[in-house]
């Protein structure tokens, strides 16, 4: 044996003690003396399986098994990443749908705010009409028809929130067609 503090292994798989072991004295096993001359080390033959009759590796079929093994470990992680990619997805499409819901319910809303001051524009247009069209003697008794505006104040953080987010990348041509063809069936149109 080359490495003299390890045990041989028997026929039946135990292991046999060491008997070269340094220290060890066999007419006294307590004792910590050195080897007596008179007693032979014992040594014990380690039988090859195909010597034994047992089958080697490649007969026994661990090759199959490891192959087994490794396309089972590469399916699931091909699995595992195949699910992955899809759940990254479905919440990039979520995040789209999202994304086109809150760009309605913000059109929406500038639309309302615009119609809101509409009809003050519309009359300070026909006051300012009728003050540059009126001749210069008649212009003098008139009161001056400009005001401050009242501006309507659009929104645009949905189109912030959408930049930020990237929404707009995973959306896709199609959901903007539909949300179009969505938005002229329903009959809104800015005034």
């Amino acid at each position: 044996m080359s490495n003299p503090g390890a045990s041989a292994v028997c026929r039946g798989g135990t292991r046999a003690p060491d008997f070269r072991r340094r220290g060890y004295n066999a007419t006294h096993p307590m004792s910590d003396d050195a080897p007596a001359a008179a007693t032979p080390a014992r040594t014990f033959a380690v039988a090859s399986p195909t010597a034994a009759g047992q089958p080697s590796l490649l007969r026994r079929g661990s090759i199959g098994k490891i192959v087994l093994e490794v396309a089972l470990i590469t399916l699931g992680v091909f699995l595992a990443l195949w699910v992955d990619e899809w759940r990254e997805g479905a919440q990039h499409r979520h995040l789209a749908q999202d994304a086109l819901q809150r760009f309605r319910r913000e059109f929406q809303m500038n639309r309302e705010a615009v119609v809101a001051v509409r009809d003050k524009h519309v009359a300070s247009l026909e006051r300012i009409r009728a003050y540059l069209a009126a001749d210069p003697s008649t212009r003098a008794g008139m009161k001056y028809p400009f005001s401050a505006t009242n501006p309507a104040f659009l929104e645009y953080t949905a189109w912030d929130l959408a930049l930020a987010t990237q929404a707009l990348d995973y959306s896709s041509p199609i959901s903007g067609r539909a949300w179009r063809t969505s938005t002229r069936r329903s009959g809104s149109s800015m005034p």
